[in-house]
């Protein structure tokens, strides 16, 4: 009994120490700001990763809710969902900064440049890759 309470012990302090490194990370990273607009946002959203580790996934959740559109947007930019695409006015193709942290812009670098590695990319993307990949 003493060695699986003391292995327990043993896994909290691993856990700790992993908690405690991650968060240290976390202090450290720069935030960039990256000028995007609403179509911009959009690609990035409908190319980032739906699927991978539980890491990435905590990240691709992070983007989402950090790049959808709010609801003062969708009335502003008069953004109409039609069927295989998004409606908006010009106002939309104003940039908006958005800082980003390293981590997150390394989950878009890794999907567009899946993309481009795959000869996936289209010229809609070209404008986004640019961004973060030049």
């Amino acid at each position: 009994m003493e060695q699986q309470s003391g292995s327990r012990s043993c896994r909290r302090n691993d856990n700790f120490t992993t908690f405690f490194n991650f968060y240290k990370l976390l202090l450290n990273m720069k935030l960039e700001p990256y000028q995007l607009t609403l179509p911009n946002r959009l690609l990035i959203l409908s190319n980032i990763p739906k699927e991978g580790n539980i890491i990435t996934l905590r990240i691709v959740r992070e983007l989402i809710n950090e790049l959808a559109l709010t609801a003062e947007e969708i009335s502003e930019f008069e953004v109409i969902q039609l069927e295989n695409a998004v409606q908006y006015n010009e106002k939309a193709k104003i940039p908006k900064s958005f800082p980003l942290d390293d981590v997150k812009v390394d989950v878009i670098k890794k999907a567009f440049k899946e993309l481009n590695d795959k000869n996936k990319l289209t010229l809609d993307l070209v404008e986004v890759y640019d961004k973060f990949l030049p």
